[in-house]
This record gives C-alpha cells, structure tokens and sequence, in this order.
C-alpha cells in the first residue's frame, strides 16, 4: 500500500448516490460539485479499481466556487462575502482530506485549483507542526527542541525586557509553544488573504531543522513586506502596539547560516538568560544559535 505522502491523485467523477459506497469500498475524496449536470468531483489514486460507478470524463473543468455560495449569505452579505466564505468552506474541505488521506492530495489541489495555493502551503505546515508536536521518537523529539528554541530566540529576542510575552513563554513547554504558534497561524490562515511571506517563512524554519521539505509553491513576494521576527512575536501574542527592540548584524552572521535561512533581512538580539534555560536547552553539543 503507497504511503500517504506517495500516493498521486486522479480527477474522476461520480453520481452523488454512489460517493458513501465508493468512499467505503475504495480511497476516495469529494472535492465538490462538477460543472457536469448531477455529477461530484472526486480525487482517487492514479490506478483505482476498475469500477462502472467512476466517470473519466475527457474534459474536467473544475468546481465552480460561485456554486457553492450560500444563497442566504450572497442575499445578505452581497457576492463579495458570499464567494469568500464559500472559498474558505471549499478550503476546509481540502483540509480535512489531508487531514485523512495525507499531504499527497495537496498536490492535486495545487494543480487544479492554484487560487487555493496560499491556505494549502498554512495546511501542509499546520500538518508538519503537529506531527513534531506528537512525535515520540528521537528525531521528532529534536526536531521539536530545534524549532521551539528558534521560535523563541525569534520572538522574545524583539520584546522588550518588560513583556509579559518572556514569563508566558519561559514557563511553558515546547508543545505549548507550539500549540501557541499555531494559534496564531490560525487566525492568519482563515483571513480572506492569509500572508503567503509569513507561512513561506515559517516552512524554512521547518526545513531548517529537517521537518518540513524547503520547496514552497508561491515563493516569498516581494511586494509584501514582511518584519518576521515581529511577526512571529505577534503570533506567540505579543501586544501589536508594542515598540519592539532592534537588531544587531553579528548575531545575523552567526545564526542565519545554523537556521537555514538566507532570505530574511535579519534576526534581532537574543536575551541570552534563555540559551541556558534547561527548557529549551539543545540535547546535543551544538546549539542552534550562537548568542553575543
């Protein structure tokens, strides 16, 4: 059986009557309403079972978003509200089928529904967080103790030395720094335009203690800036009105090379009472930063 990560997807569709027998017989997933009178998207493995039920339609035009407004909501709200939640009620769907059947059905969303590209890139880091968050084994356990201390020398190295945001950090531990991170990443995934930079951002550091593949579909775009140890220091609930502290060029020089990361402009000052923290200690003798 291919793993859940190898398995390539095909586009097929189906009458609505036979999605429970089909899902239950075989790999399945409902994507949504086919153009095609009376019929449902369904992505299946390239080589399913022969079944009559399946049609392999010449021409697959993809789900029409606008199909799934809410005739209550466009009535109310107007077109424009109407379409957003039905794009973000289209993106939970995709969530929840990689959620079940892995992160290989990310790929036939990218290809037939690249304006759903942005969610699916927070999708496939909200899977790779919680996977170091639950992993038990040696190298998750790693992984997770690399990533949590980079996104605490990332955040706290900003704030200032009176923000509460150090004492709710310091005293917490790393699934609950996680857990916090990803309560952030949250509430920007399910705006109308989640930042692509910050989720770019967040994979590399991901990638740079191995969790995470680097390759990202949407880049960082260079007309949007992005302050990213502000930002995360946003995301673990830092006050948004806060002045934050500035940065120092020879810690850029030392850790940007240890993090992996070459295309952020720079890291600030780490409070260096933190390196020593048992807490967030690395257990091996390199440490992923090197404080002043």
């Amino acid at each position: 059986m291919a793993s859940r990560t190898s398995i390539n997807w095909k586009c097929l569709h189906v009458r609505p009557q036979d999605v429970p027998s089909l899902t239950r017989e075989h790999t399945a997933h409902v994507v949504g309403p086919s153009p095609y009178d009376g019929l449902l998207e369904i992505a299946v493995p390239n080589h399913p079972p022969f079944d009559s039920r399946y049609a392999d339609l010449s021409k697959k035009p993809p789900v029409s978003i606008e199909s799934m407004m809410s005739k209550y909501l466009l009535h109310m709200h107007g077109p424009v509200v109407a379409y957003q939640c039905a794009l973000l009620n289209f993106v939970e769907i995709i969530r929840k089928g990689i959620a079940k059947h892995g992160t290989s059905l990310a790929e036939y969303y990218l290809e037939r529904y690249s304006l759903t590209t942005p969610w699916i890139e927070y999708i496939l880091v909200f899977d790779a967080l919680s996977k170091i968050k639950a992993g038990s084994n040696f190298k998750l356990k790693q992984q997770r103790q690399d990533f949590v201390q980079a996104i605490v020398f990332i955040a706290l190295s900003v704030a200032p030395p009176d923000d509460q945001l150090r004492s709710g950090i310091e005293h917490i531990g790393p699934a609950a720094v996680i857990e916090r991170l990803q309560e952030g990443l949250e509430h920007e995934y399910r705006r109308p335009q989640p930042n692509p930079n910050l989720i770019v951002m967040v994979r590399m550091l991901l990638s740079g203690v191995g969790a995470t593949k680097p390759t990202s579909r949407v880049g960082l775009l260079p007309q949007q800036e992005l302050d990213f140890p502000k930002a995360i220091y946003q995301l673990m609930g830092g006050c948004q009105t806060r002045s934050l502290r500035s940065v120092t060029q020879s810690l850029i020089d030392k850790n940007i090379p240890k993090l992996g990361i070459v295309t952020w402009s720079y890291i600030p000052e780490f409070p260096c009472h933190l390196i020593s923290s048992p807490r967030f200690r690395s257990t091996t003798p390199t440490t992923l930063f090197d404080p002043e």
